[in-house]
């Protein structure tokens, strides 16, 4: 066996993913779904992306990111394992690959550069796998959250969300007096409080939500019930501004509940999967934005200066190598490992053999136990020693080896 880091590069780490640039949200919608119903089925296994996988799902894209084993190459380089994804599917390997996933986690692939959910999202991702590839995949996203926090940091970039910029549109669009109504009470709807209360305008913001109390940005605001918002006889009759960032999906029946005959100048929905029916909304409104078109927006309203670029770039560009060695020194050990116990598992199996053959031929028992095992234990020491030097050869982190050579040759009882 020779394993060399440097000739396996496209096969350590494989990302498959879509997009909002290439991929409209209501294909990427019928991906999550279906996604959703494989993992509470706990099907997700049965797609086979290599030896871990995780699925990093945002607003905006939808990535699987895969650890294979160091022999995989065709199939995952022909992207045929994502089809699932759609035909516009992106494609990043090795070096690429841990690269797109430190400017992913830094925001530098964003609508809204440097925006802070996505590193969480990154480093929370669902993560599933064999043995420790699990593990190392996990640990190389929480690297690549703590980069993206030591990126915003150096730089000092202001804190920014699409929930920010629904909050400045609606600011944009809406008069003194006007009621706002915010359906959810997580931190899409909490950055759209914050900007509307600190603005100083004089708004009424209500926020229909499950939860019994409002706090933080949201604490001047008017708590709604979902039940309270299908009483006919509510005190509140329409809304100049609707603005949706929840999980719960609306039907077209509540909805009317809520305009109460009284269709709003803006509606904005935050969530993905749209938790308002598209169609029926922009019907009835002046004007409809979804995550889509909100990134759109951002896009030209923020940009990056030179220096930012620079910087972030760089501080990505010094990382990549040395994080992917790292990964890959893993990767690369837990197959050596897997190697062992086969070849293990194999060496017993023909040494119980011919033992039972030499025992069948008349041979002393009590030689024929001593001599299986001196073969057993030479043959065990040898392949042991061949991996551990091929890793060598490899380049594996020098711990790593190590660590091996303590718990199969040392005779380390770990």
């Amino acid at each position: 066996m020779s394993h060399k880091i440097c000739g396996v590069h496209k096969s350590i780490l494989i990302i498959y993913g879509i997009n909002y640039k290439n991929t409209p949200i209501s294909w990427r919608e019928i991906v999550y779904r279906e996604l959703e119903r494989l993992r509470l089925s706990n099907a997700l296994n049965g797609l086979r992306f290599g030896r871990a996988r995780a699925f990093i799902t945002t607003c905006h894209r939808i990535e699987v990111v895969s650890l294979m084993p160091p022999d995989d190459k065709g199939a995952a380089v022909e992207g045929t394992r994502a089809n699932f994804l759609g035909p516009d599917h992106y494609i990043r390997m090795g070096r690429d690959a841990v690269a797109h996933i430190l400017r992913l986690a830094a925001g530098l692939e964003s609508a809204v550069p440097f925006e802070n959910q996505i590193a969480k999202q990154v480093s929370e991702a669902e993560v599933s796998g064999e043995g420790r590839c699990s593990s190392i995949l996990r640990g190389m996203l929480i690297s690549a959250a703590d980069l993206a926090r030591r990126i915003r940091s150096l730089i000092g970039a202001p804190y920014r969300s699409l929930g920010m910029l629904a909050g400045e549109l609606a600011l944009d669009r809406l008069g003194d007096g006007s009621r706002v109504l915010l359906i959810g009470s997580g931190t899409m709807v909490r950055d759209v409080g914050s900007v509307l209360r600190s603005s100083g305008r004089n708004l009424r913001v209500y926020v229909l939500t499950d939860r019994k109390a409002l706090d933080g940005p949201l604490s001047d605001a008017s708590r709604l019930s979902y039940e309270e918002i299908c009483r006919s006889e509510r005190e509140v009759q329409g809304f100049e501004a609707v603005i949706s960032a929840t999980k719960r999906s609306l039907n077209n029946e509540y909805l009317e509940k809520i305009f109460a005959g009284r269709y709003p100048q803006l509606v904005i929905d935050l969530s993905f999967p749209r938790s308002l029916d598209p169609l029926y909304v922009s019907e009835r409104s002046e004007e409809y934005l979804d995550v889509d078109t909100l990134g759109m927006i951002a896009e030209k309203k923020y940009s990056l200066t030179e220096e930012e670029l620079i910087t972030a770039n760089s501080i990505v560009n010094a990382s990549v190598e040395v994080i992917y060695r790292h990964v890959a020194s893993e990767v690369l050990a837990e197959e050596v490992v897997r190697e062992i116990r086969l070849n293990a598992g194999r060496i017993v199996e023909e040494e119980a053999r011919n033992a039972l053959n030499y025992l069948d031929s008349g041979v002393d028992p009590a030689f024929v136990v001593r001599k299986s095992l001196e073969r057993l234990v030479n043959r065990m020491l040898h392949a042991t020693c061949e991996s551990t030097r091929s890793m060598a050869e490899g380049g594996v982190d020098e711990r790593l080896l190590m660590f091996l050579k303590d718990a199969f040759v040392g005779g380390d009882s770990r």
